[in-house]
């Protein structure tokens, strides 16, 4: 089941909203602005949900929010109209393909000595068979969403692991130690993923561990004793409360505020790529002020990105509003506003990744003035050796998928880097994931080391430096010699013209073909 559409009406900071929903959606906007509101508003689909009066908007006696649910589960979530439902014609699968629910929200009567709102709910299909919405379970295997908040964090830890408790879907990290025993535990679905996820985003192997009055999430160090998650940083508490849900969803919405809290930005992009293929089989709302977050998810398939803005209307009631963001000027702008340069992206007519920086600053500085003057127009990157090549050209990838110009970028991006083993591999193994990008696209030269393009002069020099052992020694004394070559190259210019046409006449050839491709 997903959310198709929702509608809010005298919610918060909401007059009236209305949005279109896909696997992803990200909301950005300023704090206060209302992106909570929309994610609070999904979930009071989930029973045990409430609300004070004073989240009514100012000046309404009542706020609605409607709901256009797909592929709806009528024997799951709302077993006593199936029968009338089979009346007339349900599917034997009991999936509905499209149900309306609305939830009113209606501020007690003054002779009520409460001030929480008074709550219903109704369901119709389009069969027009109407009853009351039985709020859906906060319990699994029945719940529909996995509230992931911005009050997720605790004081402590529940060490008491049982069924129950791990069952229950909390919104906060309190019974994530019996969560992740299940996940632990032989045969339980999803353990093999619970696994992979944890090496693949924390770097480690997590279970559970024997402590005073219970167990609580952590590892044994030998006999020496265990670390316990109350050991760990925050980090480490936030991405796998996301894992264990993720390992056992199915079908299912996520409502994750700032999932970049407290997670460095590497674990980051891993757990995004996660959501990204777990999109495949659910739902997924998210709030953010991060640009990492907005450039992973918002580029993905099936996503949509919304900028929620308040301003006070005329009475001067704060009013919050929420437009999707579609063309690439204001998918941009939206990035910008987030604090992203894209400076150099906007004013590159293409764009060239090597490997080092040893590399660009000849190929920059020397080769493309003096022999492919056009490509002065470009922006070259280096990776920072062959392991930061991918990485960097996913990241760039990311970028023009988000801007929606990858169409453009696929004829005016290359990647090309030193011919030895690891460069061979790492070309490879971008021609099989882009595969509907040009092959030419990624390539290497014939030469296993930038530096033997160098004039001949510098052959000792060379040889030299590759003796040194590699890491930083190495690393330094190619930048030693590099520096040494651009101070020739600037104090003896034309000779160091005809030299580096010699010397670099392959790496010529490739800028010269780079340049008519771009600019012919």
């Amino acid at each position: 089941m997903r959310i198709k559409n929702m509608t809010v009406s005298g919610w918060k900071g909401f007059d009236n909203a209305s949005l279109a929903l896909s696997r992803i959606n990200v909301f950005v906007g300023r704090n206060n602005s209302g992106k909570s509101a929309l994610i609070r508003a999904a979930q009071f689909l989930t029973a045990g949900v409430n609300a004070p009066e004073g989240e009514i908007r100012l000046g309404s006696e009542a706020a609605t929010i409607q709901y256009g649910l797909e592929d709806f589960d009528v024997r799951r979530y709302a077993p006593e109209l199936a029968q009338g439902v089979a009346a007339k014609g349900l599917a034997e699968d009991g999936l509905i393909p499209q149900v309306h629910v609305e939830t009113r929200l209606k501020r007690p009567g003054q002779n009520q000595n409460t001030s929480w709102a008074q709550i219903s709910h109704v369901l119709k299909t389009s069969d027009n068979v109407h009853g009351d919405f039985p709020k859906i379970s906060p319990v699994e295997p029945d719940n529909f969403i996995y509230p992931y908040l911005s009050k997720r964090k605790v004081g402590n830890y529940d060490r008491q692991v049982d069924k129950s408790k791990a069952d229950q879907v909390t919104g906060n990290l309190q019974l994530l130690s019996a969560k992740v025993a299940r996940l632990t535990g032989p045969g339980y679905p999803g353990s093999e993923q619970f696994a992979e996820l944890c090496k693949r985003l924390l770097g480690m192997s997590l279970g559970t561990v024997m402590v005073e009055n219970g167990q609580l999430v952590g590892f044994t160090v030998g006999r020496l004793g265990s670390i316990t998650i109350e050991s760990m940083g925050e980090g480490i508490s936030s991405l796998l409360g996301l894992i264990t849900d993720l390992c056992v969803a199915e079908g299912q919405l996520f409502l994750i505020e700032e999932p970049e809290n407290d997670i460095h930005p590497d674990g980051l992009k891993a757990l995004l790529d996660v959501i990204i293929e777990k999109s495949a089989t659910n739902q997924f709302i998210v709030s953010t002020h991060s640009n990492l977050v907005v450039k992973y998810l918002a580029s993905a398939r099936d996503s949509r990105l919304f900028q929620v803005e308040q301003r006070p209307d005329a009475r001067g009631v704060p009013t919050s509003t929420v437009k999707l963001i579609e063309s690439a000027e204001d998918r941009a702008a939206v990035l910008r506003d987030l604090g992203y340069d894209l400076h150099d992206f906007d004013l590159a007519e293409g764009w060239l990744i090597l490997e080092e920086s040893s590399a660009e600053r000849i190929i920059l500085d020397y080769l493309i003035p003096w022999f492919a003057p056009k490509l002065t127009r470009i922006r070259t990157v280096a990776a920072g050796g062959t392991g930061g090549v991918e990485p960097t050209f996913r990241e760039f990838g990311k970028l023009v998928l988000f801007v929606h110009r990858e169409e453009v970028f696929k004829h005016r991006a290359w990647v090309v880097i030193d011919g030895d083993q690891s460069g061979l591999e790492v070309v490879a193994k971008l021609k099989a994931k882009y595969t509907t990008w040009p092959s030419d696209r990624f390539r290497y030269f014939s030469k296993p080391r930038f530096e033997d393009y160098y004039p001949s002069r510098f052959r000792e020099q060379i040889e030299e430096a590759f003796t040194k052992p590699k890491g930083q020694r190495q690393q330094e004394a190619k930048s030693a010699l590099r520096q040494e070559v651009q101070d020739w190259c600037d104090t003896n210019r034309e000779l160091a013209k005809t030299e580096l046409a010699q010397s670099a006449a392959e790496v010529i050839a490739v800028l010269q073909e780079i340049e008519a491709a771009l600019f012919q």
